[in-house]
């Protein structure tokens, strides 16, 4: 109940929804805890990047990844159950236009166009983590604000 006895509704703050609406969620699968909570602490550093889930195998980022819709994914190659080449071959099959970042200890191991068939889109090797924003802003443009407010307008 409200001061006068009715009910209050709050309304949701319509800046803190469009952030929201603006914002690209990002699932990460890797079998270290370790691992998913530095790369989530790095690209939750920036504010236009959601975290909408973390899988600890491919198969667990497979279901996840189906109930979530997540923007890109960024998989582990050597996980148990489902390895990374498996699961990124199943989740381009189910969202063929999310991109999907092999992020791996043996980045050399597999160039980008090797990776392609797979439904990879880029490898990053985990040695070069300073540059993952980098590689999932490259694949993941956010919209111009100019664009939004145009849209808005209409």
């Amino acid at each position: 109940m409200g001061f006068c006895g009715s009910p209050c509704y709050f309304m949701e703050d319509p800046m803190s929804q469009r952030a929201e609406e603006m914002s690209k969620s990002i699932l990460i699968a890797d079998d270290s805890e370790e691992v998913r909570r530095h790369v989530s602490r790095i690209l939750r550093s920036n504010l236009d990047f959601e975290i909408c889930a973390e899988a600890v195998n491919g198969q667990d980022a497979v279901a996840k990844a189906r109930e979530l819709r997540p923007d890109l994914v960024i998989l582990d190659l050597g996980m148990p159950v489902m390895n990374g080449l498996e699961a990124a071959r199943e989740l381009k099959r189910i969202l063929p236009l999310v991109p999907i970042i092999l992020f791996t200890l043996h980045g050399q191991i597999l160039s980008d166009a090797e990776a392609r068939p797979f439904g990879i889109d880029r490898v990053v090797a985990k040695s070069d983590i300073s540059q993952l924003n980098d590689h999932v802003r490259s694949l993941l443009p956010l919209a111009d604000p100019d664009e939004v407010r145009s849209e808005d307008a209409n």
